[in-house]
C-alpha cells in the first residue's frame, strides 16, 4: 500500500518524540537502587568510600568499570546478592549465568579454602555488574526500537484513515505472540485475539489497555511491554461496505 512507504519515517518520528520512557523509569528506579546499596553496605559495616565505588565503579587502566548505577533495582539487588554469596562461601554463586566463568576455578579454590579475598570478590562483582548493565542496555534498545516500529506502523494506518483511503471499521488488529518458552503467559493469552482499529487489548496480568504490543501510552506497566517480542497482524477488509456488511 502506497501509504506505508512512510512507515519507517513514522517509526523514526515516534522515536524522536517518545523514546526514553524506559530511561525515565530507570531514573526513578535508580533512587531505590542507590538507597538499597547504601543501606546494605552500611549494615555490613563497609566504609562509605567503598560503598561509593560499588555505586559508580572503579577505575582500571584509565577506564571506569563496574558499578550498578544504570541497573534497575532487581539487577542491582542481584549484584549485591552475588557479592554476599562469595563473602559467605555460598556455592549458589556458580548457578549465576552472568558470572565470569573464567574465574570459576579460582573462586572454587578460595571457597574450598574457606575465604575469598576481597580483591577477588571486587573483581567478580565488577564483571557481573558489567554483564548486567550490558544486558540492560540490550533490553532498552530492543524494546524501544520495536516499540517505535510498531507505533510507526499503527500511525501509518491512522494517517490512511485520516486521508480517507480506508475506514477505521475496515481495519482489524490481531495480537501475534512469539509463542516460545520465553513468551510471558499474559501475552500467550492474548495470542490470536483480534480488535478493531482504535480499540484496545487488555493485559490479563495488569488490566492495562494497549492499542498494540508494547503500547505504553495508556498506562501499561513495564511487565506488559519491556522485552516484549510480540507483533501485530493488521487486516484491511476492502470488501466491507458502509453498513459494515460483507
Amino acid at each position: 500500500m502506497a501509504g506505508f512507504r512512510a512507515g519507517n519515517e513514522r517509526a523514526a518520528e515516534f522515536a524522536r518524540r517518545h523514546i526514553g520512557g524506559l530511561i525515565s523509569e530507570i531514573i526513578v528506579d535508580q533512587r531505590q537502587t542507590v538507597r538499597k546499596i547504601i543501606s546494605t553496605g552500611l549494615e555490613s559495616g563497609r566504609a562509605p568510600s567503598n560503598i561509593a565505588l560499588d555505586l559508580v565503579g572503579r577505575v582500571e587502566k584509565g577506564k571506569r568499570v563496574g558499578g550498578v548505577v544504570g541497573l534497575h533495582s532487581r539487577q542491582a539487588e542481584s549484584v549485591l546478592n552475588m557479592r554476599r554469596e562469595l563473602e559467605e562461601l555460598n556455592m549458589g554463586y556458580f548457578n549465576r549465568t552472568l558470572r565470569d566463568k573464567r574465574l570459576d576455578g579460582v573462586m572454587m579454590k578460595y571457597i574450598k579454602e574457606g575465604k575469598v579475598p576481597k580483591s577477588e570478590i571486587d573483581r567478580s562483582t565488577r564483571a557481573y555488574s558489567r554483564k548486567m548493565l550490558s544486558a540492560r542496555g540490550e533490553v532498552i534498545a530492543r524494546t524501544e526500537s520495536l516499540t517505535a516500529l510498531t507505533a510507526g506502523e499503527y500511525d501509518a494506518y491512522a494517517a490512511l484513515i485520516e486521508s480517507g483511503q480506508v475506514r477505521a471499521d475496515q481495519i482489524s488488529i490481531t495480537w501475534d505472540a512469539t509463542g516460545d518458552s520465553r513468551t510471558r503467559p499474559a501475552h500467550m493469552a492474548l495470542d490470536g485475539m483480534t480488535i478493531g482499529f482504535g480499540e484496545f487489548f487488555r493485559s490479563p496480568e495488569t488490566g492495562a489497555l494497549m492499542k498494540h504490543p508494547r503500547d505504553a501510552s495508556h498506562g501499561a506497566h513495564g511487565s506488559d511491554y519491556i522485552n516484549c517480542r510480540c507483533w501485530m497482524k493488521v487486516r484491511v477488509d476492502y470488501g466491507k461496505n458502509l453498513r459494515g456488511e460483507n
